[in-house]
């Protein structure tokens, strides 16, 4: 082999090494600032409770956690809170939209959120310190997708346990229990892989609605199968009193259209026929508890009208 040759290999050798020794590093500073937990908490208005909700945050024994929260055109101040301490703690972070729901500003944080896992909590309501802790460990352990707490406490206007049904550390091998429990749609009280929520396409719904959390929470409960239980991971769920009882309640027909969303999304998933049936079954719009509630609630007549009819449309 002529030396020109030699040479040419040799500097080959080194320019490939030089390569990979860089990607090792570029690889390594990802990993370096990728968070174990990325939390995304919607901010609209809450000032009075803010505060207790950010401390309760901060004092989470897991470490390796980045707080997201998007203030979505709050008027009070709530803003300048947030900025308070974001100057303080580097794991905080704020993004300010325009007043567009708690759906929108949950998928606005779903796209900055850098954590290997994702949570929520809403800026209302705060949590105990072994929270994240407890949550992240038995999805780790366990190797699910999925990680819930059972133990929701009620704290404000109304006090006492909220419980869903489960005590006790322990492995759901069947998502649709979870899902016949009114409180396990919510979005709130589970810790989920983000590598999951994007092969899945799965996000909040831009239908505003009491229900919004039932469309996330559902898509995520269709795509696994098993649940990691996280029992010492305490919510503590702020119910607050209604200002002007005398408001005339609005018919929710978003209730309909998320319901449609979520049966098109099935339709279209990649379950087998008979999952995909089995999921129909138990989702049922029409005999739902809450299509059948609203039902009772609406007190104009056109309203009712209106709303049996896109219940015939949609899930006759």
């Amino acid at each position: 082999m002529q030396t020109s040759q030699k040479r040419y290999i040799k500097k080959l050798f080194f320019v490939i090494f030089a390569l990979i020794l860089c990607l090792i590093i570029y690889l390594a500073l990802i990993l370096k600032n990728t968070p174990k937990v990325s939390v995304i908490i919607p901010v609209y208005n809450t000032e009075q409770y803010l505060k207790p909700c950010i401390e309760s945050l901060l004092n989470q024994t897991l470490k390796d956690i980045e707080f997201i929260f998007i203030n979505d055109g709050s008027t009070d101040n709530s803003l300048k809170i947030l900025e308070e301490y974001a100057k303080k703690h580097k794991s905080i972070k704020v993004y300010t939209t325009t007043n567009q729901g708690v759906g929108k500003a949950r998928n606005l944080g779903l796209e900055k959120a850098k954590g290997k896992y994702i949570g929520f909590v809403d800026s209302d309501d705060y949590i105990n310190k072994h929270y994240f802790n407890e949550l992240y460990r038995v999805a780790k352990k366990h190797q699910t997708d999925i990680s819930a707490t059972p133990t929701v406490i009620l704290t404000g206007q109304s006090k006492g346990f909220f419980i869903t049904g489960i005590n006790k550390t322990k492995i759901i091998e069947d998502s649709r229990s979870i899902y016949k429990n009114n409180r396990g749609w919510a979005q709130w009280n589970k810790l989920y892989k983000r590598d999951f929520l994007k092969k899945y396409n799965i996000k909040s719904t831009h239908h505003k609605s009491s229900i919004e959390d039932a469309y996330f929470t559902t898509l995520a409960l269709i795509n696994t199968d098993k649940i990691a239980i996280a029992p010492l991971a305490i919510y503590y769920y702020r119910i607050k009193p209604t200002k002007n009882k005398q408001v005339t309640r609005q018919t929710d027909f978003n209730r309909i259209y998320i319901y449609k969303d979520i049966l098109e999304y099935l339709e279209n998933s990649s379950l087998t026929l008979e999952k995909k049936q089995q999921w129909k079954e138990l989702i049922n719009p029409i005999n739902s508890r809450d299509i059948r509630a609203e039902v009772r609630s609406i007190k104009n007549k056109e309203d009712l009208e209106k709303f049996q009819k896109l219940c015939l449309k949609y899930f006759r």
